[in-house]
């Protein structure tokens, strides 16, 4: 039978290092300024339209999974929140740069390995809220580094 092993988070993991390095990309990420994995919560409703940025599982398929290696290359989706679409954007485009240039980092008991973005953000607006957002895609590889 095989061990039973805890499944890393990876958006918990990418929370935290856009939260280290995003502000470096922009010099100030503005005050207020949020992240939410995996849901914007319903009392964020109160304070938005702002900057804020929810990154959830995106489905799809993945380059690996078959085996029992704790692994894993799923897509991500990251919806960046603006007061405009001018500004939710430019926060995607932040987003993507810090996304493009992680390698290797280590998160409590996850170590992000690499990202891809899979599909340029897109404008939209969100169904439930009506704010302004952009949505963008990234295959994330990711694994836990728990024994």
């Amino acid at each position: 039978m095989p061990e039973a092993v805890e499944a890393a988070d990876p958006t918990q993991a990418l929370a935290g290092y856009i939260s280290t390095f995003l502000p470096a990309v922009t010099g100030n990420v503005g005050e207020g300024f949020r992240i939410f994995t995996p849901n914007l919560p319903k009392e964020e409703q109160g304070f938005m339209p702002t900057k804020a940025l929810v990154i959830a599982p995106g489905g799809g398929s993945a380059l690996y999974g078959s085996d029992y290696l704790p692994l894993g290359t799923p897509l991500i989706d990251f919806y960046c929140y603006g007061e405009t679409h001018l500004q939710a954007d430019n926060l995607s485009r932040d987003v993507a740069v810090v996304i493009k240039q992680l390698q290797r980092h280590i998160v409590e008991d996850v170590c992000l390995c690499w990202a891809r973005i899979a599909a340029e953000a897109k404008s939209a607006v969100d169904a439930e809220t009506l704010w302004p957002m952009a949505v963008l895609t990234a295959q994330v590889q990711y694994f836990t580094t728990k024994p």
